[in-house]
């Protein structure tokens, strides 16, 4: 898929405890031990990922198949400009946000409406950071422009427009138990995979606030992958962690 100029492909990765995910799928009951995700809890990294808004033209429809999936849905809102919402959510903020949109009013929502028009998917990757002056400092020093929008920072490259960081997390006051508890056990966003025209610029730009790189080996997982035909646009991967 194309976004602005640049190859986007988005796997979105969802830690399942045990099995779950492939018992959700027949109705069966989730164990009720979690896994401990793979990762030093103890850092907190400058910027993480956060919530990732992909378009679709049926909105009721896409969280529809999401709940076949063993997702809560958190229903969402209309907006003045036009989108409605709903979401995929995690306790930290992270998850989807599937949007649509009848008549747009702003850029915005204008560019919802044309990508949901032109192919379902995801529009941005949202990021978060508790510093987010700290952030910008050191993407300045790569030359990587940006602008700031209600709180929102979009970088100006065109390598890097495809993503946005702020300030804080994408929890809400309106956020319940209720909207965290998957029947597949899904609770955190593990990863995206990104394909852009230039990789060694985007391996730079996340090196910058001290992300690290490293090749990951997937042999011997428990994996169930879902191709973007039948999730509304986006490839998602089920591990067995």
């Amino acid at each position: 898929m194309k976004i602005k100029g640049v190859d986007l492909a988005v796997y979105a990765f969802f830690f399942c405890a045990g099995l779950a995910v492939a018992w959700a799928a027949t109705g069966r009951a989730a164990p009720a031990e979690t896994v401990k995700p793979a990762w030093d809890e103890t850092v907190v990294p400058l910027v993480g990922i956060d919530h990732i808004p992909f378009a679709v033209r049926d909105l009721e429809g896409a969280a529809a198949t999401y709940r076949q999936l063993g997702f809560a849905i958190k229903p969402g809102r209309f907006h003045a400009d036009g989108i409605r919402n709903q979401h995929v959510k995690f306790p930290d903020g992270a998850g989807l946000e599937l949007i649509t949109v009848g008549a747009p009013t702003d850029e915005l929502a204008k560019h919802y409406f044309e990508w949901a028009a032109k192919t379902e998917g995801p529009a941005y990757v949202g990021f978060r950071t508790a510093n987010l002056q700290a952030v910008l400092e050191k993407l300045g020093k790569l030359g990587v422009s940006s602008a700031s929008t209600d709180g929102t920072t979009e970088l100006r490259d065109p390598t890097f427009n495809w993503m946005f960081v702020f300030e804080g997390n994408n929890r809400s006051p309106t956020d319940r138990p209720e909207h965290f508890a998957h029947s597949n056990t899904a609770y955190a966003t593990a990863g995206i995979w990104v394909a852009p025209d230039d990789p060694e610029r985007v391996v730079q730009l996340f090196k910058a606030p001290g992300a690290h790189v490293r090749q990951v080996q997937t042999e011997g997982s428990t994996r169930l992958l879902l191709p973007p035909g039948d999730t509304h646009g986006v490839w998602i991967e089920f591990r067995q962690m």
